[in-house]
């Protein structure tokens, strides 16, 4: 854990005010789901919070980084917290893990005040962990601290989501990213306003573009380009190769994919428009847009949202990438 403060945490200015007035008057809650998508802080947060807790200095608000807790939180090895995570060559968090923490917590804390639990992913758990939850959070004990951090609420169990105080992290703006960016990674202004558009609003997803990341979302927005301005079969192949050829990062790649061409359909309706996502591209999106029909483009869209929520990434994803760069071909046909 990278013990923080909260003047080093980027936006939801709300959320931490409220933590810093329930955690002055002792009143935080002992359950809580933080939600919001990925890169918005959630676990940040909660360690923040885990770390004013448990640290010996007496200083209100901020964890000193120097006490024994909080060099073993520093360090991972504090006895007293708990990360639950999707462990090796498994696709959830099981029951069996839930019940070793909840053994844990049955007994005194080590050497903190408190013990301090959280799960993440929380929509991973099992639907029998998730129940094996449900008595700590409807009996929480006072020297508990739990925290169900997701990036996907509504997969939560109703049981756990009425039984836990509810804290929905929003988006970064981009000008607050691309200052943290500049500051911490000495970025170029223009490249650091460039990834904070890209990143939609998710500090964690700017650092992964602040790295080879980027090329490869700017290739794919090239050879994008190619297959709408040239439409020959090599560019179509190329863009298909490019699509299937990293499946971990089929997800982030069918996402930026949908984001080119949202852009395309916002300027084809309004070409000044001044939310786009690929803003340092704008001559090159209004130059496809004035090339494609808007009704073959909005049908675009949808088969590449239900592109991106099929489950088996095995069954015929080939076909299915094929099937969609061959529908981005006849877009200006």
């Amino acid at each position: 854990m990278k013990l923080l403060h909260y003047y080093q945490f980027l936006g939801n200015e709300k959320i931490i005010d409220l933590a810093k007035r329930s955690l002055s008057s002792g009143r935080f809650p002992h359950s809580v789901i933080l939600s919001g998508k990925d890169g918005t802080g959630k676990r940040t947060f909660a360690e923040i919070v885990t770390s004013i807790l448990f640290c010996q200095s007496g200083n209100e608000g901020e964890a000193c980084g120097v006490c024994k807790n909080c060099k073993l939180l520093a360090s991972d090895t504090h006895p007293d917290y708990f990360m639950l995570s999707v462990q090796k060559d498994t696709k959830s968090i099981g029951i069996e893990q839930v019940r070793e923490v909840i053994a844990n917590l049955h007994r005194k804390p080590f050497l903190s005040k408190y013990k301090s639990v959280v799960i993440n992913p929380a929509d991973l758990m099992t639907i029998e962990a998730a129940n094996a939850l449900l008595k700590l959070l409807e009996e929480p004990h006072d020297d508990t601290y739990l925290f169900l951090v997701t990036d996907k609420y509504d997969s939560l169990l109703p049981t756990i989501r009425s039984r836990t105080q509810h804290f929905q992290f929003s988006s970064i703006p981009s000008g607050l990213i691309a200052k943290h960016l500049q500051d911490n990674l000495r970025l170029s202004e223009d490249e650091a306003l460039r990834i904070s558009r890209l990143s939609d609003g998710s500090l964690g997803e700017a650092l992964r573009l602040s790295g080879e990341d980027l090329v490869v979302i700017e290739e794919l927005y090239n050879k994008i380009e190619n297959v709408i301005i040239q439409g020959d079969p090599a560019s179509a192949a190329e863009l298909v190769q490019l699509i299937v050829s990293e499946k971990s990062q089929f997800d982030n790649t069918i996402k930026y994919c949908y984001a080119i061409f949202r852009d395309i359909n916002f300027i084809s309706w309004n070409p000044e428009i001044e939310i786009l996502t690929f803003e340092h591209y704008r001559p090159s999106l209004i130059r496809m847009a004035e090339s494609i029909k808007k009704e073959r483009l909005l049908k675009l869209l949808g088969s590449i949202e239900k592109l991106s929520k099929i489950k088996n990434r095995n069954l015929n994803i080939k076909l299915n990438v094929e099937s969609l760069v061959t529908e981005i071909r006849s877009l200006n046909i």
